[in-house]
């Protein structure tokens, strides 16, 4: 991904090189933790497209109810505010045989 300003994306909780011009117009590079964590709902949509596929993803999130969300949806959870880390990992114990380990 890319930001304005050559500010390099990743996924979250990773340090990374963010490039701005000094007061001259020259380029430097500081080292800054930009995400301390936690999962942004983009992450955790980009993982459960690779999962499922982008398509059956939000089916599966609409429509099943998973134990460790007290039998919420994804879609409810998300509504009442549960943390996006919670759910993936709900999403991950109710799917394991599916969900890659890389993703986990």
């Amino acid at each position: 991904m890319q930001a304005r300003r050559g500010v390099n994306l990743t996924h979250a909780g990773k340090i990374g090189v963010l490039r701005l011009a000094n007061d001259q117009g020259h380029p430097g590079m500081i080292t800054i933790a930009w995400h301390t964590g936690r999962m942004r709902q983009t992450d955790f949509w980009d993982r459960m497209g690779q999962a499922f596929g982008p398509a059956y993803a939000r089916s599966v999130a609409k429509d099943q109810a998973l134990t460790e969300l007290g039998g919420r949806t994804v879609t409810a959870a998300l509504a009442d505010g549960i943390d996006v880390q919670i759910i993936w990992r709900a999403v991950c114990a109710q799917y394991d045989d599916r969900i890659p380990s890389r993703l986990k």
